[in-house]
């Protein structure tokens, strides 16, 4: 699940632009509240109720279609016809061909109180034409939700969404950069997305000194063999983390096999450890074989380190018991968690080099007559005119990623209202993928967000509570948050850092009046649980 597949329960989709923002040709649909005098009608369109002008005979309570004639101070409206209506009669009133897709479209336009016109209309089946029914049915979601913004419906926008809904950005973004060739050319594309997916060498030089602490005072022998099975490797790396999830995920199969070359080897071992017996070279050379079949490293790490066979034995050892598993799980935690010295500052750090390093601006730079500096995605239109196969296609994912955060980056209505949309990989943060983020408020007279009347939503994917969406509405500074998550506990367990969550927002002059859980996904128990200005234990990252 993504955070555009999260508006019926954020309800974000509900009508909230006011009559100044319907356009002349748009198609909506709406209930008649009253009927006034001189031909003017109170109509409830989603949340709003407008009062417009119509020459039509209309019944109050019923559901009509109406075409937006005049949206100006006046707004006059044309009665297409009620709810009895169907799609097949609309689309012949607006003299369009009709076809079952299109029928379909229409419907859940006018059933999701999605206004549109005419020419979006036309635009949208024109793409659909291209496609079969299935892959139609596919991209239903993606026409609507760009006809909903009045986004222009071609091939580029389309797949730049569908990328975004399907495949998180954090993995294409490593995958790239995995496939990219170690030549020069490619050195700064390599450059940047590193940047944006891995912690700096500051920032691993301070982990690694607080995390060799904190092991080597809870368990040195655990500590001492995952330095074996990595041989080196860097203690925080994803790839390191994956390296550890493979041992505790198949732990009962290693067991076994650590049970099997003890049986073999163990009387041995300890006879050699204590100077009383000496292996052969062919001991020597079978006893390797064994051990490296199972564990490539820790013969290597501890034998061809002054031949230290005792160190051998307690490592096969630990890795004969499943407690050595479960402290491997406990590290993990532990490597991401210390991972983040200054979780805010690591957060706007990244922030900032993401809105530098991905190109989002690109474009407008070129409008404005300025150069565009050399950033991810002046990489990517350069290198795909002359990339093909594997990497050309991921090239073009990648592009389309970046497409699509640019499509819903910012929003400036001429109201006063603003959007703003950000998804930004998280992995540099400890994070599994992604961290979408979508502000929403009125625009000050210098048309920035105002911090006084403002809604934020946090989509997250975390390690422990899994699909959290935080949900921050501010209003005349006092902020209520709710937490969208399925995970039992995030909403049980005692409310221990409310305190400092209501002192941080206090030294910022805000004030927490309520923090509300709810259940994200259909067919969870979806009761509230409110707790006036109380949080929870077992946070994975804290802003």
């Amino acid at each position: 699940m993504r955070i555009h597949q999260l508006k019926e329960i954020l309800q974000l989709n509900k009508l909230k632009i006011p009559s100044q923002q319907l356009k002349k040709g748009q198609i909506i649909q709406g209930q008649v509240i009253k009927i006034y005098p001189e031909n003017k009608v109170q109509i409830q369109l989603g949340g709003l109720r407008l009062v417009a002008q119509l020459q039509a005979s209309l019944t109050t309570g019923k559901y009509y279609y109406f075409q937006v004639m005049q949206a100006d101070e006046l707004l006059k409206l044309k009665a297409l016809g009620n709810e009895a209506l169907n799609a097949n009669q609309l689309l012949q009133q607006l003299s369009l061909k009709m076809a079952t897709n299109q029928a379909d479209l229409v419907q859940q336009l006018t059933k999701e109180q999605i206004s549109f016109n005419r020419e979006q209309l036309q635009q949208a089946f024109e793409y659909m034409s291209q496609y079969k029914d299935k892959q139609v049915q596919v991209f239903m979601p993606i026409i609507k939700e760009l006809i909903a913004n009045e986004w222009p419906i071609t091939e580029q926008t389309t797949k730049a969404l569908h990328m975004q809904k399907n495949y998180p950005f954090a993995t294409q973004l490593q995958k790239l950069l995995h496939m990219l060739p170690k030549d020069s050319n490619f050195s700064m594309l390599r450059g940047h997305l590193s940047d944006l997916l891995q912690p700096t060498a500051e920032n691993i030089a301070n982990s690694q000194n607080q995390m060799g602490k904190l092991l080597s005072l809870r368990n040195k022998q655990v500590f001492s063999l995952i330095q074996s099975l990595l041989d080196g490797q860097d203690l925080y790396s994803s790839n390191t983390i994956n390296n550890l999830k493979h041992y505790i995920t198949n732990n009962q199969w290693f067991i076994q096999n650590a049970d099997q070359i003890l049986k073999k080897w163990e009387s041995k071992l300890l006879l050699t450890a204590a100077n009383q017996y000496m292996f052969s070279d062919d001991e020597v050379s079978q006893l390797k074989q064994d051990v490296t079949k199972v564990f490539p490293t820790i013969f290597a790490k501890n034998v061809g380190n002054g031949g230290d066979f005792g160190g051998l034995l307690v490592q096969l050892r630990a890795l004969q018991k499943s407690q050595t598993y479960e402290q491997l799980d406990q590290i993990i935690t532990f490597s991401q968690k210390f991972l983040l010295t200054e979780p805010k500052e690591q957060f706007l750090q990244l922030t900032k080099r993401f809105l530098q390093l991905s190109g989002i601006s690109h474009e407008n730079l070129l409008v404005k007559g300025e150069s565009p500096p050399t950033t991810i995605k002046s990489q990517l239109i350069s290198m795909l005119q002359q990339t093909k196969g594997g990497l050309g296609e991921q090239l073009q994912q990648v592009l389309h990623h970046l497409h699509a955060v640019q499509l819903s980056s910012v929003q400036d209505f001429d109201n006063g209202f603003l959007q703003a949309y950000l998804q930004i990989p998280a992995l540099k943060l400890g994070l599994t993928n992604d961290m979408e983020i979508k502000f929403e408020g009125k625009k000050t007279e210098t048309n920035k967000l105002d911090p006084n009347h403002c809604r934020i939503v946090f989509y997250l994917e975390l390690t422990n509570i899994k699909e959290t969406v935080v949900d921050m509405h501010v209003q005349n500074r006092n902020i209520s948050i709710h937490v969208f998550n399925d995970h039992i506990q995030s909403r049980t367990l005692p409310m221990q850092f409310q305190p400092l969550l209501k002192k941080g927002l206090k030294e910022m002059n805000y004030h927490l009046s309520s923090i509300s859980f709810f259940a994200l996904h259909q067919g969870k128990k979806a009761k509230k649980v409110a707790f006036n200005a109380q949080s929870y234990q077992g946070v994975d990252y804290r802003i």
